[in-house]
């Protein structure tokens, strides 16, 4: 197995999400107490390997100068707080409520809500991305090495990379996570803390509505 994956992992280096698809497989290696013990592919296993293998063909070369791709103007930005997250881009934004949107994710540490508030924005946006560069900016520096290198040893993280790589492959775009300051990600703060009342400043809840789900708006409509 450990032989398998190292050619697999230099392979990987020109097969399009290849070190996203190496994962579960690394995973599956680390499961044995002894290199010289048998090891079993499961389904996911099986898959990825069917994956990699399939692509093997019409990726077999790594171009030294890759065709520009034209960077979308507005950048996406990105902010999470133990209560909600939110995506700010261009005239659009989302809010999400993690209690009620996510439950699962309310009791999770700050990196792992992050992460999925910047896969949220592209689940929202992916559509308008086609044929981009979008720079997603976060105060994250865990998200956003863990989304730029497509890997992580948490089996939920990386089902929301694998998902984050089918939105890029199917629409068609490119997505790279920078670090900023939380000083100046002011926008996607207010939106994360819309549970507080301190931070609608100048919003008015009739147009709330498109940018959260119905659960959120009931709660901030009962706050309002």
């Amino acid at each position: 197995m450990q032989r398998l994956l190292g050619k697999l992992n230099w392979a990987a280096r020109v097969v399009r999400g290849g070190s996203i698809f190496l994962r579960r497989l690394v995973t599956l290696a680390n499961s044995i107490k002894h290199p010289h013990h048998h090891v079993y592919l499961n389904l996911d296993a099986g898959a990825d390997l069917l994956w990699l293998t399939s692509l093997l063909p019409a990726h077999n070369c790594k171009t030294l100068f890759p065709s520009s791709i034209p960077e979308l103007p507005t950048p996406v930005l990105t902010d999470a707080s133990t209560s909600g997250g939110g995506c700010v881009w261009d005239t659009d934004w989302m809010y999400v409520n993690w209690a009620l949107d996510h439950p699962a994710l309310y009791p999770l540490k700050i990196n792992y809500k992050e992460t999925f508030t910047i896969v949220l924005a592209a689940c929202r946006w992916a559509p308008f991305w086609s044929g981009y560069r979008i720079i997603v900016k976060s105060v994250s520096q865990v998200a956003a090495a863990i989304l730029n290198k497509g890997s992580s040893c948490c089996p939920m993280i990386m089902t929301w990379i694998c998902y984050l790589f089918w939105l890029k492959e199917y629409f068609s775009f490119s997505l790279f996570v920078e670090h900023i300051p939380g000083s100046i990600n002011t926008l996607a703060d207010i939106v994360s803390h819309l549970d507080d009342v301190r931070h609608w400043g100048t919003l008015n809840l009739r147009d709330f509505k498109p940018h959260m789900s119905a659960l959120s708006l009931a709660l901030l409509r009962s706050k309002g």
